[in-house]
Order: C-alpha cells, then structure tokens, then sequence
C-alpha cells in the first residue's frame, strides 16, 4: 500500500515508511536501499563533499578545461546528493518529511539522516518501554474474547519487533498465561495447559497454547 502511511512509492523500496515508531527497522531497510543505490556513502559521510569551483576569468585553456572537469564533478555529485535527499524524504510520512524541506537547513542527505536518528532512536526506545508494559498489563477481561486477546498479543509482538525488542515465545506465554482471569476454573486451566504444552520457548508451544485457549472458550 502506499500514501503516507503506507509503504514507500519508489521503484524498489516495499518497506514502510518511517513514521516514528519504527525506526530501527526503517533505518536498516534504508541503509540497504542507499546502498543499492550507490548514495550510502553520502549519506553516511564517508564520501568527501566537492566544493563548487569558482571561474578565474583567464584565456588559458588549460584553466579552463580544469574549472570545467572540476564543475562537472560538482555538479554530479550535486545531483546525487539531491537524489539521496528526496530518497529519504519519500521514505518518510508526510507529517515527518515536512520538517526537511527546507534546504537553507537541510543541505546535506546526511544532516537529515543523522537527525532523523538522534529524534526517532529515542523515540522508539520509549515507544518500546510503552508496549512492553502494554504487554504487562494485557488481560483476557479488557479483550473481551480469546481470539482477540490473543490478536492483541500478537500485535503487540510485531511492534516490540519493529523496535528491535524481539520478545520471546517464553516472553509471550508467560503474559497469556498472567493475563487470564484469576477464577477456580482458570487456574486450574493453566495448570493443566502448562502440563500440555510441548516447549513453552517454542513457536510450536505458542500455537498450541493458541489453540487450546481457543478450544477452552467454546
């Protein structure tokens, strides 16, 4: 899908665009992308900015010639700065992108680049610390049903992903378990399931957790 909440619009680039809570999954993606595209090393710095020449009124062909090939460098590199810049603007959402337009600021891909980090690197830590307790305190009561108690969870799971804080199935079970209602029959239920389940660390023992959570609300 594309539009500002979407995935980016460019011919190649299929991940989302950068919207404040997804950075370190964005800024991987991004890194790849420039590479492919050859403008990493601007972006990053590595590669040394040409300061435009200037034109020393004289006859001699040879001046002229060196001002010449001297421009001509400067002004492909020029291109390709231009190039990264709308690159990582278009990989951003309108809300974000707006903030870099204007060029008397930004004159460089790499002073967006490095802004972008040092405001959304934190943003997303606090975002992770955020969903992490939302995780914490998920119940099957606020849910209402199994199925999308367990959805919640699930997607809560994929955001801590986005953010580079991976929970694990252990991780996962553990808060299902916590968050089912404190009555004889559920905790029975849990006990008995603890028993049931194959590998509580495995993608295999959240399915069947999954699957017997479901069972136990028909």
């Amino acid at each position: 899908m594309n539009g500002q909440d979407g995935s980016s619009s460019l011919v190649g680039m299929s991940f989302a665009k950068l919207d404040g809570t997804n950075y370190r999954l964005w800024a991987m993606r991004m890194t790849d992308y420039l590479q492919r595209e050859g403008l990493w090393n601007l972006v990053n710095g590595r590669e040394e900015l040409l300061e435009k020449p200037e034109k020393e009124e004289s006859d001699k062909d040879k001046l002229v010639k060196e001002y010449e090939k001297n421009m001509e460098k400067y002004e492909k590199q020029d291109l390709r700065m231009q190039k990264a810049s709308g690159t990582l603007r278009m990989a951003m959402t309108d809300a974000i992108a707006i903030r870099y337009y204007n060029e008397m600021e930004w004159t460089t891909a790499s002073s967006i680049w490095l802004d972008a980090h040092a405001n959304y690197q934190t943003a997303t830590s606090y975002d992770s610390n955020h969903l992490q307790r939302e995780l914490y305190e998920s119940t099957l009561e606020e849910s209402g049903t199994v199925l999308e108690y367990i959805n919640h969870i699930q997607e809560l799971r994929d955001k801590l992903v986005m953010c580079g804080q991976t929970p694990s199935y252990a991780h996962l079970i553990f808060h299902i378990l916590e968050g089912l209602p404190e009555t004889p029959e559920w905790t029975t239920w849990v006990m008995v399931t603890k028993a049931a389940l194959p590998d509580q660390n495995s993608l295999a023992g959240f399915k069947k957790l999954k699957e017997l959570l479901l069972h136990q609300e028909k």
